[in-house]
């Protein structure tokens, strides 16, 4: 496989999924916790799950749900494509060279099925077999000593852990959506310059 290639359709697929993002917020009619009969997305209080149920929080047809299920799709597959990318390049052995893929590969997979009834379960399996390929991430960049990526990574790294910690511990959580949205930004933005990088 040639990394280069991989990395490149996986910045191909992001810029896709953020188009697929906007406009699957444009079709959302479905309210918040906060509204549930708001008529339009809410930049601060919408989750990005939200653009993915079949229904809305009233039970009603979500008729963003197909294009935020496609968006996300396409995220998750850019996603594998980058940990397949990174572990040809970045990881110096081929022990977590395996790690980095198959973990990488595994989370993103669950990732895709974030629409189910098993939401929270799903969310769980994702970051637990996300820390072996995140780990390898980690030890592939200070191996190769890339200072800028490495401090990205860590700002990453640092938004997911608020977010895995609002959403089990639930405090502050009337913030999540927003400090969700800011940590997607965060990530997608260092996963791109990585990609750019290979």
């Amino acid at each position: 496989m040639n990394p280069t290639l991989l990395a490149s359709i996986s910045n191909i697929g992001l810029i896709i999924f953020a188009l697929l993002y906007f406009y699957a917020s444009t079709l959302y009619d479905g309210g918040s916790k906060l509204d549930p009969h708001r008529k339009s997305w809410d930049w601060i209080n919408n989750y990005w799950c939200d653009l993915i149920w079949p229904t809305t929080l009233l039970e009603e047809p979500n008729k963003a749900s197909k294009w935020g299920i496609v968006a996300n799709s396409i995220l998750c597959f850019s996603m594998i494509l980058f940990f397949l990318a990174f572990s040809f390049v970045l990881v110096p052995d081929n022990y977590w060279r395996y790690v980095v893929s198959i973990s990488g590969t595994i989370a993103m997979i669950c990732g895709m099925l974030i629409f189910s009834k098993f939401h929270d379960q799903i969310i769980g399996v994702m970051i637990l077999s996300a820390i072996p390929a995140l780990t390898g991430l980690i030890y592939g960049l200070i191996h190769f000593n890339q200072r800028t990526a490495l401090f990205w990574g860590g700002i990453s790294l640092f938004s997911i852990a608020i977010n895995i910690y609002i959403f089990y511990t639930k405090k502050g959580e009337h913030w999540l959506p927003f400090i969700q949205k800011i940590a997607f930004a965060i990530v997608l933005g260092w996963v791109f310059f990585m990609n750019s990088t290979i």
